[in-house]
């Protein structure tokens, strides 16, 4: 399947912090956004040029989308 695009990181990124609204780690984040998405090791594993994780750069960006988009 591969890693999807960002914006389908938005759904389970915003699931979690509803969950989660206290305090929310990064780390936490990444790992419950590659868990619902059903990344594979491999996946988890891909890392673009710079050295970062492809799956952890998409969270970011949809944690971004997520914070431009509030009111």
């Amino acid at each position: 399947m591969g890693i999807p695009p960002y914006r389908d990181f938005i759904e389970p990124v915003l699931r979690f912090l509803v969950d989660n609204s206290a305090c929310v780690h990064v780390q936490e984040l990444n790992e419950a956004a590659a868990n619902s998405l059903s990344l594979t090791k491999e996946d988890r594993n891909a890392c673009l040029k710079s050295g970062k994780k492809v799956y952890k750069n998409r969270t970011a960006w949809a944690l971004n989308t997520l914070n431009h988009a509030r009111i």
